[in-house]
């Protein structure tokens, strides 16, 4: 009896494998080199992901300040007369949000 797999088959066994193990960093360097990513969950999460698995904080705190705006502006509409719990992150109140 003979298995055909595709190559892009072995390696997400192999990217499961290392997962599940606890060898993230031969998981990351087998996915950069194969360009097969173990996990997909759109174009920004995988580029957030990619950031967070290589310890780029910076850049992580960058890509995440438009959404942190986002939602610091959304908890001031939806709670106007409470006070906004986002304020100790330093977040404006604002009079109204249009989404």
């Amino acid at each position: 009896m003979r298995v055909s797999l595709k190559k892009e088959e072995i390696v997400l066994l192999c990217l499961d494998f290392l997962k599940q193990n606890g060898f993230i960093k031969a998981m990351r360097a087998l996915e950069e080199e194969s360009l097969v990513k173990a996990d997909t969950y759109g174009r920004e999460i995988d580029f957030l992901r990619t950031l967070v698995l290589d310890g780029q904080w910076a850049d992580v705190e960058k890509f995440m300040q438009p959404l942190m705006v986002r939602l610091c502006a959304l908890g001031s509409c939806l709670s106007q007369d409470a006070p906004n719990p986002a304020d100790a992150h330093g977040c404006v109140r604002v009079e109204s949000c249009e989404f």
